[in-house]
């Protein structure tokens, strides 16, 4: 449960971030073919307001980034717990040391 919550705020919070960055690569990536480029993130964030018309726009994709992200946190605690618990028991630790 711990890991849903955590998740839902990380993606919540870096979700606009990565929005940002995309849009900022695509459009000086093939700057000549694109009609609107920005020189600033805060441009970046105006231009989407205006053009999206919905205060949501940065959140976009939320429904597909929150599962990706929660795979990752999963495997990335799953397999350090398992690493961190074998070395324990090499160690010779007790169960309750673990």
């Amino acid at each position: 449960m711990a890991l849903l919550v955590a998740t839902a705020i990380s993606a919540a919070v870096t979700l606009p971030i990565d929005n940002i960055r995309t849009r900022m690569i695509q459009l000086h990536k093939q700057a000549e073919r694109n009609r609107i480029n920005f020189s600033t993130i805060s441009q970046v964030i105006s231009k989407a307001l205006d053009v999206e018309t919905h205060p949501l726009s940065l959140w976009a994709g939320y429904y597909t980034f929150f599962p990706q992200l929660f795979i990752y946190a999963y495997l990335t605690v799953g397999i350090t717990n398992a690493f961190s618990e074998s070395w324990k028991r090499k160690e010779g630790l007790l169960e309750w040391q673990i």
